[in-house]
């Protein structure tokens, strides 16, 4: 199996879980931005693919959640949505 050091190309940074603090580490983790117009899709089929793995009823009600946040956030901003690209970034691995 290969191994990463780090999983997002793209994006740094230190995340922490809300739940207890601890950090997530560089190998754990990926980015998507809200403005990202692949983005709204991939997340319900991510929705859709929890409730089908049987995934506990509190995760599933979460990600509905950010999907109703996630909604409302691109209505509020139209003008920052847009297709994702790479151009000009330093691709990190």
């Amino acid at each position: 199996m290969a191994q990463f050091d780090k999983l997002d190309a793209k994006f740094s940074g230190v995340i922490f879980k809300v739940k207890d603090g601890s950090i997530v580490s560089d190998d754990e983790y990926m980015v998507f931005l809200a403005k990202d117009n692949a983005f709204p899709d991939t997340l319900e089929f991510y929705h859709r693919k929890c409730i089908e793995l049987g995934a506990d009823q509190e995760h599933v009600a979460a990600v509905w959640r950010t999907i109703q946040r996630l909604k409302a956030w691109r209505q509020q901003n139209q003008d920052r949505l847009k297709v994702p690209d790479a151009k000009g970034e330093k691709l990190v691995g």
